[in-house]
């Protein structure tokens, strides 16, 4: 579910998007890219439309909705181009380097908790580098799916093992 903090600030507004494994919700700021995030209910979906127009986010343009999807649709085929996708993450100075370190691995290839803490400097920090993968606002574009426990087991992910179990086979296909 998309954090309250990401609806304060200047965003330009949302829309739903379909990943290919479910529907999702996109948050876009002046900036960039601020979430997306799968809807893994209607209920979910209903709450999720009640805080937007809480906080006065509004759906996005016509034009902005294609835009976008599109940019998305092109970065979730060809992980280069998510270079080119401005990103607007907000999270802890903690939370931006774990972020950055997910997007350093290659598709297809995995990681552990503790390689990630290790790649930040701060290896004794793996607990730490799983609730950061469990707080990331873009979770396929920001691959914290490819992040395993030490003894090659799927840990956790936020949108359920299931999931994360078919992004994996799905990039290991392409």
């Amino acid at each position: 579910m998309i954090h309250q903090a990401l609806l304060k600030g200047s965003l330009l507004g949302w829309t739903e998007y379909q990943t290919g494994h479910c529907n999702s919700v996109i948050l876009i700021s002046q900036l960039g890219l601020v979430a997306l995030e799968p809807v893994l209910s209607d209920e979910d979906f209903s709450e999720q439309l009640a805080r937007f127009a809480a906080a006065g986010v509004a759906p996005l343009t016509a034009a902005q909705r294609i835009s976008w999807s599109q940019r998305i649709s092109e970065a979730w085929v060809n992980p280069r181009l998510i270079a080119d996708l401005p990103l607007d993450l907000q999270g802890t100075p903690f939370q931006l380097q774990v972020w950055q370190a997910l997007l350093q691995i290659p598709r297809g290839q995995t990681r552990s908790y503790a390689q990630i803490a290790a790649s930040i400097g701060k290896p004794r920090a793996i607990r730490a580098v799983g609730t950061a993968c469990g707080a990331n606002p873009i979770p396929f574009l920001v691959p914290c799916h490819r992040v395993l426990r030490s003894d090659g087991s799927l840990g956790g992910y936020a949108f359920g093992l299931k999931m994360k179990q078919q992004l994996l086979e799905r990039e290991k296909a392409l």
